[in-house]
Formats: structure tokens, sequence, C-alpha cells
């Protein structure tokens, strides 16, 4: 097994790298905080994960 050079974690979400000199994860996903705070903080108590698979089809090429 290889240990990880960081982990943090950002509203129940865990994110690993192997880089030890990456930026760290608040740096790195940016303003793309808004985006995951829209779709995680859209219920009150957060989101539930339930297991299975969700499936779409889409007629295209």
């Amino acid at each position: 097994m290889v240990e990880a050079g960081q982990i943090d974690t950002y509203k129940g979400l865990v994110f690993a790298t192997w880089d030890k000199t990456a930026p760290s994860l608040l740096d790195y996903l940016g303003n793309f905080t808004w985006y995951l705070d829209l779709y995680l903080d859209r219920r009150e108590g957060r989101i539930e994960l339930l297991k299975g698979v969700h499936r779409w089809v889409l007629n295209c090429n």
C-alpha cells in the first residue's frame, strides 16, 4: 500500500493525493467550492448517499 502525500476533507468528501507538494485542497478547488456547496448543501442535514446504481441512457452519437 502506498502512503498518501496529503489527505483532506470537504463537507464529508475525502480527497487524497500522492503529491506532498500539491496545494491545499481549498486552494486547489478555488471557486469550484461554490458548485460543490450548491450540490452538497441542497437539504438540511446534508445529502445522503444510497447504495445502488444510477443509470442514464442518452440517444446521441
